[in-house]
């Protein structure tokens, strides 16, 4: 099949997808696809007066991915959309088309698909660290449903990742936040669990930092005309450290307020922005102040899962860092200790073998501990400085 020989549903070459789908769909489309391809370009009919997908357009969706080779034509669509990502991903004149067969890769039911369909989710979401220069929440929310439909561990495990990567809030709590608690109440994952697993990091990185500036710069996705840095400085207290065109620096905690002149230079709404911010932060923190103070006392992870949930993670690392661990070794014997940057501080003071091999992490109790001990913590905490962020140390 020659290019002027496509089927009259191809995508009009007017974006990198496009010029990829037409060289694929050159290769031949057997009959039983051209009613697929068309299906799928008639996307748009298949939404209701609330712009969401239909039933009816899902199960004629499923029936046709039985025909041959429909399958793995969704995956070449979705694989071309990730591939070489430079401005939009899909022009609007492609739009129903390349939507429809994000969802119809999530309605084949391939597990395989989920790194793609992760990637996609970033790039649409215009992610720190992508290349697509603009959002497309269109393509984002089709990425998080074919997910979901998925129904399967690996997907779900990717919804949290975005809950916790996806900065954008109506993205996040309007679009990605229902999607992600559908996905796990199918798989019948708790409630405690699925919060525990999607965190959000509010784009703050490891050390409790996010920044601001000028046409998206910093981790934060923004545009403000000027700089600002959001930082958790310990388990209780959020800062917002407004930075002018002459690079003073100016400190404020709750309610954020911003240094006198600056909302007459830029503006209200722009200074607004990382006060709202800083409000949603210290809003996950206090959650998770409240979360881990409530943990049950059995609970415990592996020791490479609670260094990413716990440990490392922007929000929760915060909490986290102000807590007494203890670390199960080969012989069931408990080692507590105090999670430092580099690595971690026992009673006294020293740094135990690298926790890697212990095969549990769990939360120190007072309850296990006899009264010398919890003394000694006592004194060792106020040593070190270490602001706790609920007191661990109460019979």
């Amino acid at each position: 099949m020659t290019e002027t020989d496509l089927p009259d549903w191809a995508p009009v070459p007017t974006d990198r997808w496009a010029h990829g789908m037409r060289e694929r769909l050159a290769e031949g489309v057997p009959a039983a696809l051209d009613e697929f391809g068309r299906h799928l370009a008639a996307f748009g009919d298949g939404l209701d007066k609330r712009r969401r997908v239909t039933k009816t357009w899902k199960k004629r969706t499923v029936r046709l991915l039985g025909a041959d080779g429909a399958p793995e034509l969704a995956r070449d669509a979705l694989r071309l959309l990730v591939t070489d990502v430079s401005g939009p991903l899909v022009s609007n004149e492609n739009r129903d088309l390349a939507l429809g067969f994000v969802l119809a890769v999530g309605l084949a039911g391939e597990p395989a698909a989920v790194p793609d369909l992760f990637r996609l989710a970033r790039e649409a979401a215009n992610l720190p660290g992508t290349a697509a220069l603009i959002r497309d929440d269109g393509l984002a929310q089709a990425a998080f449903s074919a997910l979901e439909d998925l129904n399967h561990t690996a997907a779900l495990d990717a919804l949290c990742r975005l809950h916790q990567q996806v900065d954008y809030v109506i993205l996040r709590e309007k679009h990605l936040a229902p999607v992600l608690i559908d996905a796990a109440t199918r798989l019948g994952i708790p409630e405690d669990r699925r919060i525990e697993l999607s965190v959000p990091a509010h784009g703050l990185t490891a050390d409790h930092t996010g920044t601001f500036g000028p046409r998206g710069e910093g981790t934060i996705y923004t545009n403000v005309p000027f700089h600002a840095e959001i930082t958790i400085e310990d388990p209780h207290t959020v800062a917002v450290t407004w930075i002018d065109d002459e690079g003073t620096r100016h400190r404020t905690t709750s309610p954020f307020s911003s240094p006198r002149g600056f909302k007459s230079t830029y503006f209200s709404h722009n200074v607004e922005v990382p006060r709202m911010h800083a409000n949603r932060v210290s809003e996950t923190l206090a959650a998770e102040r409240r979360r881990l103070r409530d943990l049950p006392i059995a609970d415990r992870w592996p020791f490479e899962e609670w260094t990413t949930l716990y440990r490392d993670h922007p929000i929760t690392g915060a909490v986290a860092h102000g807590l007494i661990w203890e670390f199960e070794a080969a012989d069931g014997s408990w080692t507590a200790a105090l999670p430092l940057r580099d690595g971690f501080a026992t009673l006294d003071g020293a740094v135990p073998p690298d926790p890697s091999d212990k095969t549990a992490v769990r939360l120190w109790h007072a309850s296990r501990a006899t009264p010398d001990e919890i003394e000694a913590w006592r004194a060792r905490l106020a040593e070190a400085g270490r602001v706790q962020p609920f007191d661990q140390l109460a019979p």
